[in-house]
C-alpha cells in the first residue's frame, strides 16, 4: 500500500498475479469505489512506486545474500533492559 496525501494504492496478490485498488481518499473516505480501472495517471504513478519498491527489496536481499560481509548474513542478539522486554512480552511480540 502507497499513501500520497489523499490518494491511496494497495496491491494484493491474486494467484500469481496483482490486484490494484486506488482511492482518492477525499472524495471516498471509506473506500467505497476502486477507480484502479479508471486508468487515471495518479493511479499508475502509484503503482510504479509500489511495483519498484519490491523490486529494490528484491534486489537489495539478493545483494544480502551474496554478501561475504558477516554481519549483513549472521544476526545477532539483542539486549533488552527488563522493562522493555516486559512490555514487548505484554504485546505479545515475546514468549
Amino acid at each position: 500500500m502507497i499513501q500520497v496525501g489523499d490518494r491511496r494504492l494497495s496491491r494484493y496478490r491474486s494467484g500469481a498475479d496483482f490486484t490494484y485498488e486506488y482511492y482518492t481518499l477525499s472524495d471516498d473516505p471509506f473506500e467505497h469505489r476502486n477507480r484502479y480501472a479508471d486508468g487515471t495517471d495518479a493511479a499508475q504513478a502509484l503503482r510504479a512506486q509500489v511495483d519498484q519498491y519490491e523490486l529494490n527489496c528484491a534486489a537489495m536481499a539478493a545483494s544480502l545474500a551474496g554478501s561475504d560481509d558477516a554481519v549483513a548474513r549472521t544476526p545477532s542478539a539483542v539486549r533488552l533492559e527488563p522493562a522493555d522486554e516486559e512490555k514487548l512480552r505484554a504485546l505479545g511480540y515475546l514468549k
